[in-house]
């Protein structure tokens, strides 16, 4: 391998011959990066080393659901209002802020329609399960934050 100091300077460029590896392209169906609701992070897939994929709707649903509402610079309305205490109103709240968070894909866009917001709270903590139907592929989905 040619390099430098083993060729006259400026006659060779500096790593000539050194090889460049490159890893294979995903194969298969490429959609959006797939997010962890858990660690809210992207997710490697174990087989082909690449970041998982995830349709590109149920990706937008769960930035809706997990982003803070206000905390956006970009656009203020963006995301979710948390309630500030779990009681007996809990899961009414719960599903009219989820509502409200996912507006702009169900009534502006219309890409989705909601079927169902099931909602839980044990121990002071809570948690939000959306069944709804993806309207560009006619399939059902769920994500749970």
């Amino acid at each position: 391998m040619a390099g430098f100091a083993q060729m006259a300077f400026a006659s060779t460029p500096f790593g000539l011959g050194t090889p460049a590896t490159l890893t294979a392209p995903p194969t298969g169906d490429s959609g959006c990066r797939y997010i962890n609701p858990a660690t809210r992070d992207y997710q490697q897939d174990s087989e082909s080393l690449q970041l998982a994929q995830m349709p590109p709707l149920r990706q937008r649903v769960l930035l809706a659901l997990m982003t803070l509402r206000r905390s956006s610079t970009a656009v203020r309305n963006f995301g979710i209002g948390l309630p500030s205490k779990i009681g007996t109103t809990f899961e009414a709240e719960m599903r009219s802020r989820v509502q409200q968070a996912l507006r702009h894909l169900t009534e502006l866009e219309q890409a989705m329609i909601i079927d169902r917001i099931d909602v839980e709270h044990a121990g002071g903590r809570g948690r939000v399960t959306v069944s709804y139907t993806d309207m560009m592929t006619g399939v059902p989905d769920q994500v749970s934050i």
